[in-house]
């Protein structure tokens, strides 16, 4: 009875041992992430009064007390601090108008760096900032730098406006490149809109600019770009095999995978024809749409020989793009029996480097283990 449940602990051992080793090696490392921000925006600015404060928060994979570095360029001086990463992996830097005023230029823009060292290399994120002088300031928040859409696709533009040193009062008005190619529904903000969305239905960049003034029509601007850009579905295809091993009559299994970078799939078509005229006769319809879809087909191969049996897959993104692909099979007859003996020799192909190493420590563990209950029982 002892040596049966040795036997069952000693085998449960192994399998433990193995499985952990299996999926240690077949785990993917989520990599560190750092993220900016400046007064809880990308880009902010202060007066005589204000401070600024830049919060770095690390996520997935770092230490507490660890180094974020700070760095900036403020005309031909580089300034650089350190903080340390507290528990929740957040570094806070904090410059108030005292600090900043013997080093930058009021009305000008500045950038401010993190970085930090990962066992990967450096991650590093930015953000803007300035000091206002006497003239009213104006800058976007969201986004904070030039951007890249598709068509039609809407892009959120947040604009904060802050006074100057003699500042009563303030006008925010919005200009908007090309407004005959901003897409239907949409138009250039109205006066003093802090936050718009926008869309364009023409590839191109266009540039949006704000421009705030005050009282005593002193004046300050911000730009943005946005590049509008095709975006078709990224398409892509794999077979259950060989696409030239097929027999008549058989069934393929197709599996379509098709994605968007800046919207989502609406539907998937497909089709097939031996003669070079496809024609979509099926289709998936996706509702809601979805950003990323991998479908198994079933197509059923034709019954005779061929080696231009040609499958297209379309899909189809909430802009009305396209992406298309297709594969081309061959067919052949069944191959005959042959009654001529042949070679029933077996070679196993070689295991992957992950079962290698399972199978090298079972042997181990099994040696020390057979070796063990020997000494036990004899």
């Amino acid at each position: 009875m002892k040596r049966k449940l040795l036997l069952i602990i000693f085998i449960g051992l192994i399998t433990f041992i193995s499985v952990g080793v299996f999926a240690a090696n077949n785990t993917t490392p989520v990599k560190p992430v750092i993220g900016l921000s400046v007064n809880d925006a990308k880009n902010a600015r202060i007066g005589s009064s204000g401070t600024l404060t830049f919060e770095a928060r690390v996520i997935n994979s770092y230490t507490p007390g660890d180094i974020v570095t700070w760095s900036s360029e403020i005309g031909a001086e580089h300034y650089t601090s350190t903080s340390t990463l507290n528990n929740e992996g957040i570094a806070v830097l904090s410059l108030s108008y005292a600090d900043l005023s013997a080093l930058v230029m009021t009305g000008s823009e500045y950038v401010m760096q993190a970085s930090y060292n990962t066992s990967e290399g450096v991650i590093t994120d930015e953000v803007k900032y300035g000091v206002v002088g006497e003239n009213p300031a104006v800058v976007f928040t969201e986004y904070a730098s030039d951007i890249e859409a598709s068509l039609n696709d809407p892009i959120h533009l947040k604009a904060q406006t802050y006074r100057g040193s003699d500042s009563v009062s303030l006008n925010l008005t919005w200009t908007c490149g090309e407004v005959a190619k901003l897409s239907p529904g949409y138009t250039c903000p109205a006066d003093n809109t802090e936050d718009a969305d926008l869309a364009y239905k023409s590839v191109g960049t266009y540039t949006i600019t704000t421009t705030v003034r005050d009282n005593d029509d002193k004046v300050g601007t911000a730009s943005i770009r946005i590049n509008v850009v095709n975006d078709p579905p990224k398409v892509s295809l794999k077979t259950n095999k060989n696409p030239n091993l097929y027999e008549v009559s058989e069934t393929a299994t197709v599996s379509f995978t098709a994605s968007d970078k800046f919207g989502t799939i609406q539907k998937i078509m497909w089709g097939c024809s031996n003669d070079g005229n496809i024609i979509y006769d099926n289709e998936k319809i996706f509702d809601p749409s979805i950003q990323k879809t991998t479908t198994n087909v079933t197509i059923d191969l034709p019954d005779f020989e061929t080696d231009s049996y040609k499958c297209s897959f379309k899909a189809v993104d909430d802009d009305a793009e396209e992406g298309v692909t297709s594969i081309v099979f061959k067919t052949k007859l069944p191959v005959q029996e042959s009654t001529t003996p042949t070679d029933t020799t077996k070679t196993d192909n070689p295991k992957s480097g992950d079962f290698i190493h399972i199978y090298v420590m079972m042997f181990i563990v099994s040696s020390i283990g057979i070796v063990t209950l020997r000494k036990r029982y004899n």
